[in-house]
């Protein structure tokens, strides 16, 4: 083991880090986003249409597909509903997929 690396035994020992991200209720499925895209840039693109709490990117190769989506969250369900006049355009390339965000799991355990 190297000396210099027990010097920082607090850092081994402390808790992970966990990043928190607020979800509204008020929540919208992006899909068809470009592998390039940032939660900030999708934030961005779609503050225009109120306060968006939050912003998430997921990347997804469950059989062997690549596909890039996310979710944002914001503040009222009228600013959520105005953002969906953005179904169909293009951003970063590619034709967005914008609709009501539920994930898999919220839908599943409804049942």
């Amino acid at each position: 083991m190297n000396p210099k690396r027990r010097s920082n035994s607090a850092a081994m020992t402390s808790p992970p880090v966990k990043n928190l991200i607020y979800e509204s209720p008020h929540k919208l499925y992006v899909g068809n986003l470009a592998w390039t895209v940032q939660p900030q840039e999708l934030r961005d693109q779609f503050s225009q249409f109120g306060h968006v709490t939050s912003a998430r990117v997921v990347h997804d190769r469950k059989a062997g597909k690549t596909r890039t989506y996310g979710f944002l969250s914001f503040a009222s369900a009228a600013e959520r509903d105005s953002a969906k006049s953005l179904n169909g355009k293009e951003f970063c390339g590619r034709i967005m997929v914008v609709r009501d965000g539920t994930e898999k799991n919220e839908t599943s355990s409804k049942l």
